[in-house]
């Protein structure tokens, strides 16, 4: 699912389609709302982005995944 919110970010961006997957290593699910009976992931701590540089640099600019409006999926890159 990120690899395919990434590749539509980029799409929209740069009117383009874009191949290659991202992973990602490191996760912890959480409860986005209390009030809410969905439930989405969050990413926590330092993890590893492996995949495309031009993914990986949407990424850095829009966030990964969804929920990116609210908050989640912010991401700061470490040198």
């Amino acid at each position: 699912m990120i690899t395919l919110n990434l590749r539509n970010k980029y799409k929209i961006l740069y009117g383009q389609e874009i191949d290659g997957d991202v992973k990602i290593v490191s996760k912890k699910i959480t409860r986005y709302s209390p009030h809410s009976r969905d439930i989405y992931e969050e990413w926590l701590g330092v993890f590893k982005i492996k995949g495309p540089k031009e993914l990986i640099q949407v990424a850095i600019d829009t966030g990964i995944g969804p929920k990116n409006s609210a908050g989640f999926g912010c991401i700061k890159p470490i040198p």
